[in-house]
């Protein structure tokens, strides 16, 4: 890094001009991991979004496993017909 030295005024020009190119590319640097972390925040939250769809595809597939039993139970109920459960204790009491 260089020294500024004051001696002329052309020497404070050179001066004034090197510190304001140096704090452009220290501002540029930060910029650009400031959008570098933009980025990161926008693709973690798309997979926060994810994360949270998949739980909710998880969450309704259970209730849909939940609702098929009652389903299946209820179906079983209804279709049960009673003469053919005499009828098969009957016979199996025959044996």
């Amino acid at each position: 890094m260089t020294v500024c030295h004051f001696r002329t005024r052309a020497s404070v020009c050179v001066c004034v001009f090197f510190l304001y190119h140096r704090e452009q590319q220290i501002l540029d640097k930060w910029q650009h991991l400031i959008d570098l972390l933009e980025k990161k925040r926008k693709i973690l939250h798309g997979f926060n979004d994810l994360l949270n769809m998949f739980r909710e595809i998880e969450s309704i597939g259970v209730e849909m496993k939940e609702m098929e039993v009652g389903f299946l139970l209820k179906d079983f109920i209804i279709g049960f017909d009673c003469n053919s459960y005499s009828h098969f204790v009957k016979d199996f009491n025959k044996m």
